[in-house]
């Protein structure tokens, strides 16, 4: 961050820019000019395919907060985006909202945040998901690009790490908390995520 705000000084509003998709447009704005835009509504500027023998784990997960598909790249993706659902300060969700753009002093750089969180008080908050073991200089430096930007704004910036086992058993008995008929995506087809307070009394894992 130190290095950053060397770098960019009270220019950070300039420096970056978002690339975004809205009704079909691609947009290329300053970040500046660019922040006040709804990213909650916008379209994912990255396709959410998977593919076999390819990294990661992609697919959508149908959010009631969203009232739509939010899509996702990993299973730690999808377990924070259920997480994200459920958390009753959040309005809305959008997923891989835009590409955040900058000269990091010898090359451009691009990187695309996982989520884009539109709170009940109105504030934003960006959600990058990353395990701890998995993160390397380039994604750090990502990460702390995105900080700087957000802080510039009055966003609030999360990286998102691995849960606690506990805590994510606690999550998955809590599926589905802020109502009915959430539902994954898995191999094509979606199935339905049920609550422990069902019928059967078990929490119904949706694979």
């Amino acid at each position: 961050m130190a290095a950053l705000s060397r770098a960019y000084g009270d220019e950070a509003l300039s420096a970056f820019e978002l690339d975004f998709r809205s009704d079909g447009e691609r947009r290329r704005l300053p970040l500046g000019v660019s922040w006040q835009v709804p990213f909650e509504a916008v379209e994912p500027v990255r396709s959410f395919r998977w593919d076999k023998g390819t990294p990661g784990f992609a697919g959508w997960y149908y959010s009631v907060t969203a009232r739509d598909h939010v899509g996702y790249e990993s299973w730690l993706e999808r377990d924070w985006l259920i997480q994200l659902d459920r958390d009753p300060q959040v309005r809305a969700i959008s997923s891989q909202p835009f590409w955040l753009r900058w000269h990091d002093g010898r090359r451009q750089r691009r990187h695309a945040p996982d989520y884009f969180v539109r709170l009940a008080t109105g504030h934003a908050r960006v959600v990058d998901v990353r395990a701890e073991e998995d993160m390397d200089q380039r994604t750090r430096e990502a990460f702390a690009a995105a900080e700087r930007a957000c802080e510039a704004v009055g966003w609030e910036f999360e990286w998102a790490r691995r849960p606690d086992p506990v805590l994510m058993a606690q999550w998955t008995l809590s599926w589905g908390v802020k109502g009915s008929g959430a539902r994954v995506e898995f191999g094509g087809h979606f199935r339905p995520i049920r609550r422990a307070s069902d019928t059967d009394s078990r929490c119904q894992s949706p694979w």
